[in-house]
């Protein structure tokens, strides 16, 4: 495959690639979180430039957790909505909205979406989301795992066309 040379070509791949790596497999909301503290671990205890292929490798991971989960709870997110709704706010936010805090804004931001989706599922019970519904969390913590990949990859900052 050759190097993508736009943000949305680049999109294109890393959300090809989420999508060629989920598993039929049984997913809960704990081993969502379980990933994903081992991500914010990699990242804030070992800085070491050996880390970027296990990040990224993670953040492939949060993904496809969180749509394997959500296809068990009939929340279909399919490739074409999640790349399409990813260039769309590419383009409302900008590259500087990751830009600047990078991997740091990254995590925090999918710790947020995390903790909402553990919120909404307490006790194994799908609440009524008063803000928006619970596929709009999935598709987020997918498209942040998408952004993670392209940003470890370093090309997130790609120009978006």
């Amino acid at each position: 495959m050759s190097t993508p040379s736009t943000w949305n070509e680049a999109a294109q791949e890393k959300t090809a690639h989420l999508y060629l790596s989920m598993e039929d497999r049984h997913v809960n909301v704990a081993s969502i979180r379980y990933v994903f503290e081992r991500l914010s671990a990699k990242y804030f205890y070992d800085v070491s430039p050996e880390t970027k292929n296990p990040v990224h490798e993670l953040w492939t991971e949060i993904g496809t957790k969180a749509l394997t989960w959500g296809q068990k709870k009939n929340i279909v997110i399919n490739q074409k909505n999640l790349l399409a709704t990813l260039i769309s706010k590419q383009r409302d936010y900008g590259h500087q909205n990751i830009a600047k805090y990078g991997r740091e804004g990254l995590i925090i931001r999918v710790h947020d979406k995390i903790a909402r989706l553990e919120n909404l599922t307490k006790n194994d019970v799908m609440k009524n989301a008063q803000n928006e519904p619970i596929s709009d969390t999935i598709l987020d913590i997918a498209g942040y795992s998408v952004i993670g990949m392209m940003w470890e990859s370093e090309i997130f900052l790609l120009p978006l066309i």
